[in-house]
């Protein structure tokens, strides 16, 4: 009888060990699955952000929502620069961050109008870092990324005129920015200054043809008059859609 109950004992406790060791087994297998998914998973985000600015939501930044195709099916980023906290350069009431915004807004809608989709990088007075600027334009793959600036040289108050930068060793950068300027020079309607290179940050690091418009100097008096009026702007953001609609064929 005590040998039947031995037998008996060791059988449970020979089970409870075989038990034990699936369990075992099933965790640590478990746990080398959930490591191998999570690589995984964070080198997927890694790749779809420059910055690791993952999931944004791109509706934050825009006005209306995005049409799934359009008449050119261009993607066109626009972005006012400064913002929130950051003025930008300013002179007594008014704020660059302002103008910028301004005319971005009067730029989206014709544009939109001439059917491409448009995003803005903000709709609102609100502080967007430079990094996640440049990731709004990169997640969407938009054709074209423009940022918009007004320039400031408190050294020499007669220099006005607008500027527009491109991206160093960018062809397709400084063939866009040049022909910006040379359009506007030929309609005169814009006092232009000249195209030229610049290490900027949100055209160092945008995959897609980059320029930064720098619309006038505020430093100059008729030029700071001009940009906060109300119907230069509508002036300057119609010029620049012309720019834009002209090399419309170089974006497809």
């Amino acid at each position: 009888m005590k040998m039947k109950r031995t037998k008996k004992r060791n059988l449970i406790v020979y089970t409870l060990r075989i038990i034990t060791f699936f369990i075992v087994v099933d965790i640590c297998y478990l746990m080398i699955y959930g490591c191998l998914h999570l690589s995984v998973f964070f080198e997927e985000n890694k790749k779809q952000s420059v910055f690791g600015l993952n999931n944004i939501d791109i509706n934050k930044y825009n006005s209306t929502e995005l049409p799934a195709i359009t008449q050119k099916n261009i993607k066109i980023v626009l972005d006012a620069g400064h913002g929130g906290k950051d003025n930008g350069t300013s002179y007594e009431e008014e704020k660059e961050k302002d103008i910028n915004l301004a005319v971005v807004e009067k730029l989206k809608e014709i544009l939109e109008q001439n059917g491409f989709t448009v995003v803005l990088t903000r709709a609102t007075d609100e502080f967007i870092s430079l990094d996640e600027r440049v990731d709004i334009a990169n997640q969407i793959e938009a054709d074209l990324f423009i940022s918009i600036h007004c320039n400031d040289y408190p050294q020499d108050t007669s220099i006005k005129g607008l500027e527009c930068y491109y991206p160093e060793k960018s062809i397709d950068g400084e063939s866009y920015a040049k022909s910006i300027i040379e359009i506007l020079k030929k309609r005169g309607n814009v006092t232009t200054r000249n195209a030229k290179s610049e290490d900027y940050r949100v055209l160092r690091y945008t995959k897609m043809p980059a320029v930064l418009i720098e619309l006038g100097f505020i430093s100059n008096r008729e030029e700071r008059e001009n940009l906060v009026n109300n119907d230069y702007q509508k002036i300057l953001a119609e010029e620049l859609a012309e720019c834009i609609l002209q090399n419309a064929d170089e974006l497809r």
